[in-house]
């Protein structure tokens, strides 16, 4: 939980600077610039968070744990590799698929 409540305010904090930077130095400007993209590196990562925090809770108590059918679906019960969380984060291919989806969505993708 605490992992959550972190992750949270760390990337809420990254994206208001972001956003405050911009307006004093650019404003104005509009179009593909950092705060759009943090916008949705903060969705995915809010969803990767929340997806391995209900693995965690999924591992430790079974399947008796209270969680919602599409939350037991979706759970990732290992904190994924550098390199797996990198590559969800910056996959190129998401522009077509949205800017969210789940991880479980993405590894089940690249893996087939």
């Amino acid at each position: 939980k605490e992992s959550a409540h972190s992750s949270f305010y760390l990337l809420r904090t990254d994206s208001s600077v972001s956003l405050i930077h911009k307006q004093f130095y650019l404003p104005g400007v509009n179009g593909l610039d950092v705060p759009m993209n943090l916008m949705l590196n903060f969705c995915r990562l809010t969803s990767l968070v929340c997806c391995v925090h209900d693995g965690f809770k999924l591992k430790r108590d079974g399947k008796d744990v209270d969680l919602k059918k599409r939350e037991k679906e979706f759970a990732v019960q290992d904190v994924p590799s550098v390199l797996d969380f990198w590559t969800y984060m910056y996959y190129c291919g998401g522009c077509i698929s949205g800017p969210w989806y789940e991880f479980k969505d993405y590894k089940n993708y690249m893996s087939s």
